[in-house]
């Protein structure tokens, strides 16, 4: 008989169901009716669900004839009692009513029985360092017994707190969670940016799909990790040794914020087993910098794009004019494209260096580019150095907005920041002008940033020096910008770059800006 029941509930176990109209009423299929959709309402002036067939297995029918029913029902249904909800018959009480409470630590700790538990004591202990309660069974019925039991599970949660153990059972979901919390916090603190946020919820997320968001912390062993690159490998076969770096190194920042939370004991370290070097892996990671005649070809071009033949309305023609200015301080600081953007001309710092050339002293345009950390990738203030001082001075020139919290790169009309749209469109409109768009590798804003790099290598910069300046670690420069051979460059470059205006400017040879 059992069996039978259990076989006619599985039959009626509902396999799919889709929410219609706002939630309104719902279309659900069954085993049992065999790809047929049905319809359920509740009926608010009967006090009940009304269930129909729609007849149909395809599902946009069915929510056509299931609107007509709703129609109906809602016709047909008293006006006071359409939206009556659900009237829930009152629970009966289950016997946990106190019928014996004793006090330890001065309130701190209470035993107690209750009708149900036949006796047995429970232990309730308020933590206030985690504002939760702490109840259990102590699975005696004597009173002594009890206490001490009571007793030895206090000290032990004093112990557990002093050591910054973890006293709850946490949830993988409630660690990331907090994680997120703290993060957003410096936010708006100043010390990390919001695309960095946005970088560390995106990790968050695919490490609750490799754990599982419900899955206990403790239930999670350290060698868990070993299986997480060949996880991220089968979820996204291009994904880049680079990016699951990154990802292995916030997992271990998740929970060593852990430890400092007592979410786990202290001498929890996740594994993830030997990993390759990038370089030793096959990975292409040197970043593309423009070839000479590449970087000469946008800087031509941008001279004059803004110009009647190239645009369609004066508002582009002043939108190109910053980007062109934009473009020049990317090549020749190396910031990034968001701290570019990010940038109000209480940052800038303009001045000049005399330096010799060709056995003659010039005098050039330099600016310092002072970026706060709220404004940085990494969220650690630095100073760049723009060779350039001229694009900051045609800024200035062009922009009706140059008081010290207005931004460089603004709308005229609004004095608001150029939407990050529009440096794209026009990125790609430069690139299908010059037909660089046809070229086998992807040329992108950021190449103007690795463009620098490596041109200052080829000048002789320091490592340490160009890191600073950059905002990345001198391994990161080793690894992205070791390509960078300077006998080759010299005798590939030297002409190309000498030979034409943009290549002087790069190297900063003949100017007096």
């Amino acid at each position: 008989m059992t069996a039978k029941k259990t076989e006619l509930a599985d039959e009626h176990f509902i396999t799919e169901k889709v929410e219609v109209h706002g939630s309104e009423f719902l279309l659900y299929r069954t085993k049992q009716s065999k790809d047929v959709w049905q319809f359920r309402l509740w009926n608010g002036t009967e006090q009940a669900y009304i269930r129909k067939s729609t007849r149909q297995k395809d599902l946009e029918r069915a929510k056509r004839v299931a609107t007509k029913y709703w129609k109906e029902i809602l016709a047909a249904q008293s006006a006071e009692t359409v939206n009556a909800k659900r009237k829930r018959k009152p629970r009966k009480s289950k016997g946990n009513k106190f019928t014996d409470v004793r006090e330890l630590y001065e309130g701190d700790v209470r035993i107690f029985r209750v009708a149900q538990s036949g006796k047995v004591w429970q232990v309730y202990i308020w933590i206030r360092e985690e504002q939760k309660a702490l109840k259990k069974s102590l699975r005696t019925k004597n009173t002594e017994l009890a206490i001490e039991r009571a007793k030895e599970v206090y000290l032990d949660y004093q112990i557990k707190i002093r050591n910054k153990e973890p006293i709850f059972d946490r949830k993988a979901k409630e660690l990331t969670d907090a994680f997120i919390d703290q993060q957003q916090k410096r936010y708006k603190q100043g010390s990390i940016t919001s695309q960095f946020v946005g970088t560390l919820k995106a990790r968050m997320n695919h490490y609750l799909r490799f754990v599982g968001e419900n899955t206990k912390l403790t239930k999670i062993s350290e060698d868990k990790f070993e299986d997480y690159r060949l996880f991220r490998k089968e979820a996204a076969p291009n994904v880049k040794l680079m990016t699951l770096y990154g990802e292995r190194g916030t997992i271990k920042s998740l929970y060593n914020f852990a430890k400092e939370k007592g979410f786990i004991h202290r001498g929890y370290a996740p594994r993830f087993g030997e990993w390759e070097k990038i370089k030793k892996s096959g990975e292409k990671i040197n970043r593309d910098a423009l070839m000479p005649k590449e970087w000469t070809t946008i800087y031509r071009y941008m001279q004059s794009w803004h110009t009647a033949k190239h645009v369609k309305s004066d508002k582009q023609a002043e939108q190109r004019r910053f980007i062109y200015q934009f473009t020049l301080i990317l090549a020749s600081s190396g910031i990034r494209l968001g701290e570019a953007r990010r940038l109000q001309w209480r940052d800038i710092e303009p001045y000049t260096e005399t330096v010799i050339e060709n056995d003659r002293q010039v005098v050039k345009k330099r600016c310092k580019i002072n970026l706060p950390a709220s404004k940085t990738k990494t969220g650690t203030a630095r100073t760049a150095i723009s060779r350039l001082g001229n694009p900051f001075v045609m800024l200035k020139k062009i922009s009706k907005h140059t008081k010290s919290d207005d931004y460089l790169f603004v709308d005229n009309d609004t004095g608001m920041q150029i939407n990050k749209s529009v440096y794209y469109r026009e990125w790609q409109a430069m690139l299908e002008g010059t037909g660089l768009n046809k070229s086998n590798k992807k040329i992108v804003y950021y190449c103007l940033r690795h463009t620098y790099a490596t041109f200052e290598l080829y000048k002789g910069a320091d490592v340490f020096n160009l890191s600073k300046v950059m905002g990345c670690g001198i391994d990161f420069i080793q690894n992205h910008y070791g390509h960078v051979d300077v006998d080759v460059i010299k005798s590939q470059f030297t002409k190309d770059l000498r030979d034409t205006e943009g290549g002087r400017m790069l190297l900063d040879i003949g100017r007096n800006e």
